[in-house]
């Protein structure tokens, strides 16, 4: 029963997230995204507005997954919730549209979902710096 009530809570909490464009995101959280001052050259606007959409997408998972896993409790978790949750944030990261963003922040987010995939804590934060840097050559600084 108790596996059952995690499983119909992680769907709540993170399967209505959508990510089709910024149908998910609350309206009232503010974008951490700016422009840079000394941009790029060749650095194009839509680029950066597609960039700018998929670190907002990815920042309302992030925020989602924060407050699942507080909200399953620590037994849920040791018991493979964890997995599960982390395995639900991985199927939702994959949903967002990656198209019009350049290749080079493409393949850096998703060697990102690869990480968060894999569990690795420390692959996590290294593919996030590449993801971060990647936006920043394309003229998008990511205050998070």
């Amino acid at each position: 029963m108790r596996r059952i009530l995690f499983a119909v809570l992680m769907t709540c909490c993170l399967s209505s997230m959508g990510c089709d464009g910024h149908g998910g995101l609350n309206s009232d959280e503010s974008s951490s995204a700016r422009s840079s001052a000394g941009e790029p050259s060749g650095v194009n606007a839509r680029a950066k507005e597609e960039i700018t959409r998929v670190l907002e997408a990815d920042q309302y998972l992030g925020k989602s997954w924060r407050r699942a896993t507080r909200s399953v409790g620590d037994a849920a978790l040791e018991q493979g919730g964890a997995a599960s949750l982390r395995q639900t944030l991985v199927t939702n990261m994959s949903k967002i549209p990656l198209d019009g963003v350049p290749e080079e922040f493409k393949n850096a987010y998703l060697r990102h979902i690869d990480a968060w995939a894999n569990g690795s804590s420390v692959g996590i934060s290294a593919t996030w710096m590449e993801v971060q840097a990647a936006a920043q050559r394309n003229g998008v600084v990511w205050d998070q």
